[in-house]
């Protein structure tokens, strides 16, 4: 039995940290799997252990949503789809029975060490479709917008490894920014350089502040950069990123999004229209995109999507004030995980709930991230990163 979890466990970590951004719903499914396992383990033989604040804010957030279907109505199978995405959060709980099955693994090091390997894989990956020529944004598999939003958060993930190593080694930790932003580059997408800036604006502040006398660190970071500039200027991508960036931010400096993206420009006008008809309770998950549509200009060629592009419409759609309040719980409940586990590795998981909660708001104003199931599944991992402390099994 020992072997058997141990094994559940390491292919989870693995499926979670390593392989999402080069096989993302190969990857999913098994994390899944091993996450559904380890979490009923905990509730199971650990039940006192997930009575924590983050478990409450992240079942308040669920709580929310499944009041929201129930008045939204009519209860179709399709608006339920709403309640189970944001079950997957809690299946976080699941790496606090990790201590008692693989210790030694149970740590923000290891788990930043994964997610620098996944990160470096997602790279060589998308280097080698470039290299084929194939197409001209790059997604491994994988929606490019997608590809990047995972590549980002995989990539400043492992930034925490840097805080929660003592090796000497732990310098390479700060390529792993370099890294997720080289996979926001293949993408082609300019909705992400968002987050990115977001994160560094965060994070970078941090990490001068507590390391500016370390001459070692201040070199990795300018090694880190140089590395990053140089790929960016030899790149035949270079051109595309620039023009695509600078329009993007132009459009957000003047509010002219229409200019810069006319399909997410209508569904933000819809979205809001949608939200002020039924601003309690929303219009349900079925329900979203209709109501959406019935704004957009007549024969208005970007019907048909499945979601809103913004994590902020698609829950003030679906759920109204509600969804608001339960997609806020989400998006600070890894600050709360990080405030309850401070003590421990307290910079290290400042790192991860700084990146999991600002990293998933800055990606969701461009995409949908809660609701994408390689995502939300992502967003659990890293959550359970943040809760589980080593040698409390």
């Amino acid at each position: 039995m020992n072997v058997l979890l141990y094994t559940i466990a390491a292919v989870t970590l693995v499926s979670a940290f390593v392989l999402p951004a080069v096989a993302p719903y190969h990857a999913v499914y098994v994390t899944m799997a091993g996450l559904t396992i380890l979490t009923l383990l905990t509730l199971i033989r650990e039940a006192g252990r997930a009575n924590m604040p983050v478990t409450w804010v992240l079942l308040s957030a669920l709580g929310l949503i499944v009041l929201a279907t129930l008045l939204a109505g009519p209860q179709t199978a399709e608006n339920w789809l709403a309640p189970a995405v944001l079950v997957l959060p809690l299946l976080s709980l699941g790496f606090l029975y990790l201590p008692r099955i693989v210790p030694g693994l149970a740590s923000i090091e290891v788990i930043a060490s994964l997610a620098f390997i996944g990160a470096a894989l997602g790279v060589v990956a998308g280097a080698a479709e470039l290299g084929s020529g194939q197409s001209l944004r790059m997604g491994v598999g994988n929606n490019p917008i997608h590809y990047a939003g995972i590549m980002l958060l995989l990539g400043f993930i492992a930034l925490a490894g840097f805080e929660g190593s003592r090796s000497r080694w732990r310098y390479i930790f700060l390529l792993g920014p370099a890294l997720g932003l080289a996979g926001v580059f293949l993408s082609g997408s300019r909705g992400p350089f968002l987050a990115a800036f977001l994160l560094i604006a965060c994070i970078l502040p941090l990490f001068i502040a507590w390391h500016w006398r370390d001459k070692v660190f201040l070199l990795g970071m300018a090694l880190s950069a140089a590395i990053g500039f140089i790929g960016f200027a030899v790149s035949p991508l270079a051109s595309r990123a620039i023009t695509g960036v600078g329009d993007l931010y132009q459009g957000v400096l003047t509010g002219n999004l229409h200019a810069v993206d006319i399909p997410r420009s209508q569904m933000l006008e819809g979205a809001f229209q949608a939200f002020r008809d039924s601003p309690i309770w929303g219009h349900g998950w079925a329900n979203m995109m209709p109501v959406v549509e019935a704004y957009f200009p007549d024969n208005s060629p970007y019907e048909g999507f499945d979601h809103l592009h913004n994590d902020v419409s698609n829950f003030a759609v679906l759920g109204g004030t509600l969804g608001l309040v339960a997609y806020a719980l989400v998006i600070v409940g890894p600050l709360l995980a990080w405030w309850n586990n401070r003590s421990s590795d307290g910079k290290a998981r400042l790192i991860v709930a700084l990146v999991l909660a600002g990293g998933f708001f800055g990606l969701g104003l461009t995409n949908t991230m809660i609701g994408i199931l390689p995502q939300t599944v992502l967003y659990g991992a890293i959550m359970g990163a943040l809760i589980v402390v080593p040698g409390k099994g």
